[in-house]
């Protein structure tokens, strides 16, 4: 009975391991991004991002939203612990902390000026002090909220 027990304890446990290995991140679409945290890249953060997805308003919907593909918005990591978030128009930049899988923004000035459409400037000035977590995979970034949410997506562009 005891074995029968304990083998049925580590099927379980060995189920749950890899149910958690997987993350799936659905697009307003209703395309799917699956990231394989097994191949999780500890220390990956620093260097250049492109954003491709994001949640507009965290609030209002589970999917994120793509890019559209005459815009930009690039983040840089500095292994000083500072940050830079450029967009089409205006600049964002900071300090960061991480710790294991944890990141926070913090010190956060930006430029103002003005342009036709300010919508990612203005949503990542909402994200980035929303974000606690993240997660880096071969290529890709993942920002989360404290409930481990992913609010944006970015790939990686260069060192």
């Amino acid at each position: 009975m005891k074995k029968s027990k304990g083998l049925f304890m580590m099927l379980a446990l060995t189920l749950l391991i890899v149910s958690c290995g997987q993350r799936t991140v659905k697009d307003s679409d209703g395309s799917s991004m699956e990231s394989d945290l097994t191949q999780i890249v500890s220390g990956s953060i620093y260097g250049c991002w492109q954003l491709e997805k994001y949640n507009p308003v965290e609030y209002s919907s589970m999917f994120l939203a793509k890019v559209k593909s005459d815009k930009s918005c690039q983040l840089r990591f500095l292994d000083t612990g500072t940050f830079s978030c450029k967009t089409d128009c205006n600049s964002i930049s900071g300090d960061f902390a991480v710790d294991d899988s944890l990141l926070s923004f913090q010190n956060m000035a930006w430029t103002e000026m003005a342009c036709d459409d300010m919508t990612i400037e203005i949503d990542m000035k909402i994200i980035l002090p929303r974000i606690k977590k993240y997660t880096v995979t071969p290529g890709f970034l993942f920002l989360q909220n404290g409930d481990g949410r992913t609010l944006a997506v970015f790939s990686k562009i260069g060192n």
